[in-house]
């Protein structure tokens, strides 16, 4: 049987994505899915980044290192290139460079070559793939085998149990403060301003107006502290205690509404929102700003 072998790489909800899209490449073709768990994270030496897959119920296996040679063959002979003429290098980013590879051609847009060019053979995989486009044939799959197991510390038992019985919002703020140019990380070349996002709240709490509200964000930033919601929130970041990037992720599924800026991490926590209410009214508002331009599901709104 042929088989898809993707290489993993970034934080949790890039490593999401790039699973989910070759989860889906491998569902269109009926081959098997196999995680490259070690290249992408070994030369990571700036964010030290690691592997985070391991404890969802995925279905696939990890890479041998032989499975895990193409990637490196690859990128010695781009190396070699750019040494010998750097004027000529060009990044390998097109499929017809090698059949067996699928590199994104673009990660500012959804790249239906992905799915329509047929399988040869073995293909590998690198690249974010931010699209539920390339998965939307098999979400059903992708929600079973991603969606994080229940937490197990006290606190965050308690909050499930909140949730439970009073509908919430997730806001999901992420502020690339650890990059050095924040901007980057967005096509408009500016993050979200709170005014922005403040609106988006009171869009949701026309329409919500009993639910709780819990902002996510990797630490308690000044920055917070200028949202505006209807009653005092509860904070999910890990100067509360949340360091778990599992356990946040499984408290946003719990949330029925979302207001997230551009994140991979907090589309991942509305999208599988969905998946466990899938007969809910979803209110899901998400920042017009991210890099693919098909991140953002048509039913959910922008701001």
């Amino acid at each position: 049987m042929k088989k898809v072998v993707t290489m993993l790489s970034g934080g949790l909800g890039n490593q999401l994505f790039q699973y989910a899209a070759a989860r889906g490449l491998a569902e269109r073709h009926g081959a098997d899915l196999v995680v490259d768990s070690w290249s992408g994270f070994v030369r990571d030496v700036e964010y030290r980044r690691s592997f985070e897959l391991g404890r969802l119920p995925i279905e696939a296996r990890l890479a041998s290192p032989i499975e895990r040679l193409p990637f490196w063959t690859r990128r010695i002979r781009a190396a070699v290139r750019k040494r010998i003429s750097p004027a000529r290098a060009a990044p390998m980013r097109t499929f017809a460079s090698d059949a067996r590879f699928r590199t994104e051609a673009s990660d500012r847009a959804y790249d239906p070559a992905l799915l329509s060019t047929p399988l040869s053979g073995d293909v590998w995989m690198s690249g974010y793939w931010q699209s539920s486009l390339y998965f939307d044939h098999c979400a059903g799959r992708i929600a079973a085998e991603l969606t994080p197991p229940a937490p197990d510390r006290r606190a965050a038992i308690d909050l499930t149990q909140r949730l439970e019985r009073s509908p919430g919002v997730a806001i999901g703020i992420r502020l690339y403060e650890e990059a050095r140019d924040p901007g980057a990380h967005s096509s408009t070349g500016r993050l979200k301003a709170m005014d922005e996002i403040n609106g988006a709240i009171e869009t949701i709490h026309t329409r919500a107006p009993d639910a709780t509200y819990l902002i996510f964000c990797s630490h308690r930033a000044p920055e917070l502290a200028r949202l505006k919601t209807p009653s005092a929130p509860i904070y999910v970041t890990g100067d509360e205690g949340y360091a778990d990037a599992l356990e946040s992720l499984w408290l946003m599924t719990r949330c029925r509404h979302h207001v997230i800026t551009n994140s991979s991490f907090y589309w991942w926590g509305a999208w599988l929102s969905e998946a466990i209410f899938p007969a809910e009214d979803h209110i899901i508002a998400a920042a017009a700003n991210f890099i693919n331009a098909d991140s953002v599901p048509p039913r959910w709104s922008r701001f």
